[in-house]
Parts: structure tokens; sequence; C-alpha cells
């Protein structure tokens, strides 16, 4: 058995956040291990037939990483099977997407973990930002006023290239021990320290064990290391899509030019300053042309890999997040599986706004039912509860309280209680920095 000050399980933007936070606490050398969560086998082709995101299929396709998702979980919503994943490469999720740096507003604020001021939550996205590489593309932005509220259109905040985040991971971990397997489960030991078990049967046991390993994957850790977990929920963030058309849009030309992106515009309501609806717009000319297949219900072509449509379409989709587009996800055990199901979506009542904004910006919409996101596939996971009597269900913090002590710190998006329009990537990585870094302290 391996012993550390501190050990980290997961590889992705917590993970980097909480190394991060460590490394900004200089009282005392630490033994830091990393535990990645990388995986050792493949998922293999059958991932194309077992409807997982078809974005992440083509970057699987495309670059022959079949590995890089496991711990496949079935769900259903409105008779469509679709199939949840765990990322099982460094980087987490931001491997197969560019992430958008995106702060909070101050009248958005809520402070989580640490993080409970809203100048230690910019101080801490001002360091993240430095560690990343993050360059601002600054053209300024276009201000309109739609139904009252001010709306505006400027360049998204995209961290480029798409392996950023990768590498962010490893600048972070240099001087860290880095461990090439994924957590199984974890146990309390009589001296309140936590042991963390590996899938090869390995052992490391940390005065400090800091869970980032995303929601998905603290969710399956906590369930094998307490066996009277009956389920978890969870609460994803997820757009709605509008197919829309636009010509000779001056929008388009004064943004559009800014970025390669397939992603290369952000639209944002504001009311007093607190976003209520945020949207990206895609420009189809980017897009890959295997994604468009994969969109079509057709398989990708190894000729194709790499290659973008090109081809010069009015058509741009609009993803809309709005304060009311959350969904909730039961995890529920079925004998040795685990699997997902979509509860009831609530009411939306900020769509009409949205509509407003999109037709404000010179977008014409023209498919007369704009689809939504499946649940779990906004990958915006937030808000992990657990539960041991099937009903009630306890954040998952004070879970880990209760069972764990304070030896263990979840600082993924289970904790994040709430998030609001705008992607939450640089959020949940300033908590996870601030939570690191109050952690190293008390260590």
């Amino acid at each position: 058995m391996s012993e550390f000050d501190v050990v980290i399980v997961g590889s992705g933007p917590s993970a980097i956040g909480a190394l991060l936070g460590l490394n900004r606490d200089n009282s005392t050398a630490k033994r830091v291990a990393v535990v990645t969560g990388t995986a050792n086998h493949s998922s293999g082709q059958e991932t194309w037939s077992a409807g997982i995101h078809s974005k992440v299929r083509n970057e699987l396709f495309e670059s022959s990483s079949w590995h890089s998702i496991c711990n496949l979980i079935p769900l259903t919503e409105q008779k469509r099977k679709l199939a949840l994943f765990e990322t099982a490469c460094v980087g987490g999720l931001a491997t197969f997407w560019g992430q958008q740096l995106v702060r909070h507003s101050p009248a958005d604020f809520q402070p989580a973990a640490v993080a409970d001021s809203y100048e230690k939550y910019r101080n801490a996205c001002d360091l993240i930002e430095h560690h990343v590489g993050f360059k601002e593309r600054d053209a300024g932005q276009h201000a309109f006023v739609v139904d009252g509220c001010e709306a505006i259109v400027k360049s998204p905040r995209l961290l480029e290239p798409l392996d950023a985040m990768r590498e962010a991971f490893h600048r972070a971990s240099r001087d860290s021990k880095i461990i090439d397997q994924r957590v199984v489960r974890l146990f309390r030991a009589s001296d309140g320290r936590i042991t963390v078990v590996c899938e090869d049967g390995q052992s490391l046991t940390a005065d400090q064990t800091i869970l980032a390993a995303g929601v998905l994957g603290t969710a399956r850790i906590l369930s094998s290391s307490v066996p009277s977990v009956k389920g978890c929920r969870f609460s994803d963030h997820t757009p709605y899509f509008f197919h829309t058309l636009a010509r000779k849009n001056p929008l388009i030309r004064r943004f559009g030019g800014l970025t390669r992106n397939m992603n290369f515009l952000n639209l944002e309501v504001t009311r007093s300053g607190s976003v209520q609806i945020f949207g990206s717009v895609y420009c189809a000319t980017r897009m890959a042309a295997n994604l468009a297949l994969g969109e079509l219900g057709v398989s990708p072509l190894r000729i194709l890999a790499g290659r973008q449509l090109t081809v010069p379409l009015p058509y741009y989709p609009i993803q809309i997040w709005t304060k009311d587009s959350i969904v909730e996800v039961e995890l529920e055990r079925v004998g040795e599986e685990t699997r997902a199901r979509a509860l009831p979506r609530r009411a939306d009542t900020q769509l009409d706004l949205a509509r407003q904004m999109i037709g404000t910006c010179g977008f014409k919409i023209f498919h007369a039912n704009m689809t939504h996101t499946p649940a779990g596939f906004g990958f915006h996971h937030h808000n992990l509860r657990i539960s041991e009597d099937g009903l009630t269900y306890e954040p998952s913090d004070d879970f880990v309280r209760r069972h764990f002590g304070a030896t263990l710190t979840i600082v993924d998006g289970s904790v994040l209680r709430e998030v609001t329009p705008r992607p939450h990537t640089e959020t949940l990585m300033a908590n996870a920095l601030c939570s690191a870094r109050a952690t190293g302290r008390v260590g």
C-alpha cells in the first residue's frame, strides 16, 4: 500500500483546478498522487450502436481512441435508447470538443464550497486562464434590447486547440505521482484516512483525498463504496436546438471570422445583470464531414476523417440554454447494472424570449419544432444527490461528510447545486481550486 499526503481522483478540468489549488499552497511540500481514471481496455466500436452523443462518436472514430470512454450507462427517454458514459482519458470531456471559459456574472454568483466570495472566485479564474494559456479574442460586442432585457452578441471564449486541457493537466501534475488506473471504491480506515482502491488491485492511502471524477464517475465510486446506496440523481443543463437560416447577416460578417471553430458566436440575454438565456451559434460550413453523417444516422468514412463540409450553406444551428432548461436524471441499480432514466421536465418560461432574441439577431427559424437535447447529453452535469432508501436524496457533499468525514472532498460538478445558462467549466475549475487550497491547508 502506497501512502501520500493527497490523492486526487480524476484528470479533467476539476482535477486541474484542484492541482492548481494545491500548487498555490506553498506552506509545506506535499506528496501528491493523481489517479487519472484512464481505462486500460477499449469500449469497442459497439459504441456506434449504443446511442452515445454523435460528436463524441465522431472524435472516437477519427482518433481511433475507443478507450477514451468507459462504463456505458443505458438511458431511456421518450422511448429513445441512448447511453451516458464516463470519460476515461486525460483532459476529460474537453477531449471531445472545445470548452468555453465563461465566468458567472456577479449577479449570478452562487457561493459553493470555499469559493465563498466573488473576489476569490475571480482570482481563481485569473489563475486558471493563465495556466491553460487562454487568449482572449476581444472584438467587442453588439448590444440591443429584447423585451426589456439587455441582449448581446460576441465571439465565444473558446479554449483552443482541442488538446489544451490535456496539456494543462500535464503541466499542473508534473510534480505528482501519476497512476493511470480507474478507481473502483474507497474506504475509511480506523485512523480516519481514506484508502483508494484501483482497478488493478493497488491501494493508496492519503491524509486528504479529493474526488474530481466527474458526476458520473463520482456517483459510481460512492455507490460502490457504500453498499447501502440505492440510487443517485443529478441535474443536467440541456439546451434546445433551433434550426435557422441567415443570409448577409452583419453579425456573422463582424464576428464570424475570429475563430475557425464550428462554434463561432455567443448570444446572451440578461435581466438586471442576471443571465436568462445563453446561446451558441454554429456554422454548418465548419462542421466535420463525419459529424454531419452521424447526425443523419450514417456511419463515418475514414476517407472523410479530419475534413469539414466546406459547402457554403446559410444554415446556422443554434443551441439555447435558459434558466429553466434543467432536466433531472436518475441512476438506479438493477442487479449489477446501472441504468439511467430522465425524470419529467419542468415547463420553460423563457422560450418566447429566446425566439425573439434569435429573430432580432437576424436568424430565421425554419424548423417548426425545435428539438430538446436528450437528458444527460447537455454535459453540464451538476448537483449529485444520493439515496440510501430509494425515497430521499442527500446532496453528495453532505453524504460524503457523513460517511467519510473531513478527509474526503468532492470538487467536481457534483457539489454545484445550481448552474447558470452560461457554460460552467471555468466555474467548476475555480471551485475545485479554492476547495483544494483549503484542503491542503487542513492537511
